[in-house]
């Protein structure tokens, strides 16, 4: 009987297999505040790389973030975008601006935090998976406190593999 009841626990943990992680907004909301760093941008004719100077202030409002960046290629010229990060209650969909994602993977751990998201959508006028990744880590010993990267690639229907399209990467500063 106890070899029956032993197997039965045995079967059971195995099928319940490990949970998924996920992710909500209390995990983001110690993003608030001042970074800067750079951000490079893929032309669409997928050659031409463009590198911006970025500042980014991220604001928690009641549950989402909002992030305001600054790019600038000289000092004469700016471009200002606003947008919002939202963490769906149940963990498994965000929004990143206007487009909403469903969550792929989590990986946590004691001092970082990267999320991978996915969502199907057109990109050079072409059918596309879209993969952003969001990381946050520690920063360098001497200038950084935190870092955070967010890149965002692309795969064509009917190719393999993913390329990058942007990536940003800030710090705050210590």
């Amino acid at each position: 009987m106890r070899i029956i009841l032993s197997l039965l626990i045995f079967l059971s943990a195995c099928n319940s297999g490990p949970k998924k992680d996920t992710v909500s907004f209390k995990d983001l909301e110690p993003l608030q505040g001042n970074w800067s760093g750079v951000q490079d941008v893929l032309a669409a004719d997928d050659t031409t790389w463009t590198n911006y100077k970025t500042t980014l202030v991220i604001t928690a409002l009641k549950d989402s973030l909002q992030l305001d960046f600054s790019l600038s290629q000289s000092a004469e010229e700016e471009i200002k975008e606003i947008g919002i990060l939202y963490i769906h209650e149940d963990g498994k969909k965000m929004n990143f601006g206007p487009s909403e994602y469903t969550i792929d993977s989590v990986k946590r751990g004691k001092d970082y935090l990267v999320i991978t998201a996915i969502k199907e959508d057109v990109d050079n006028d072409k059918q596309a998976d879209i993969r952003l990744t969001i990381g946050i880590r520690p920063g360098s010993i001497s200038r950084y406190s935190r870092i955070v990267t967010i890149r965002r690639e692309v795969k064509y229907k009917g190719t393999e593999m993913f390329f990058t399209r942007i990536v940003l990467g800030v710090g705050k500063e210590k």
